[in-house]
């Protein structure tokens, strides 16, 4: 989007050579107090759906979405059936994959690393 476009669409009908001003004048109104200012560029209104997500852990993903892959490897670790190699520890929230060098510390990295689902499909699911 040009910054014209965005002044039309928040509906500042001031010249093009203002348009940049006055866009970041409404960003500014918008804001509440307390909010920072990344919170204000496009990918900041979504970083509550992806903090929400990195806080659910494999086990809580597994055990929701797939309840039957998980299988107990030792007292400390898991394993999924279709995934041998893959090796998860509930207690500090690890997984590794052994086969593919790939791990990660919860459900969004194991969605974007193991099921090879792309990032902003991840975070929709993972906030269902």
């Amino acid at each position: 989007r040009t910054q014209q476009q965005t002044a039309q669409a928040l509906g500042i009908s001031r010249s093009y050579d203002s348009a940049a001003t006055n866009v970041n004048d409404a960003r500014r109104a918008e804001r509440l107090p307390g909010h920072t200012e990344t919170e204000v560029t496009p990918m900041g209104k979504y970083q509550k759906n992806i903090e929400a997500a990195r806080r659910i852990t494999v086990m809580q993903y597994l055990e929701t979405y797939h309840p039957g892959e998980l299988v107990r490897k030792t007292d400390k670790e898991y394993c999924t059936k279709t995934h041998s190699s893959l090796v998860i520890t509930p207690a500090n929230g690890l997984f590794h994959w052994f086969s593919q060098s790939k791990g990660g510390n919860n459900a969004l990295d194991y969605l974007v690393k193991v099921e090879g689902m792309d990032f902003v499909s991840a975070v929709r699911l993972l906030n269902e």
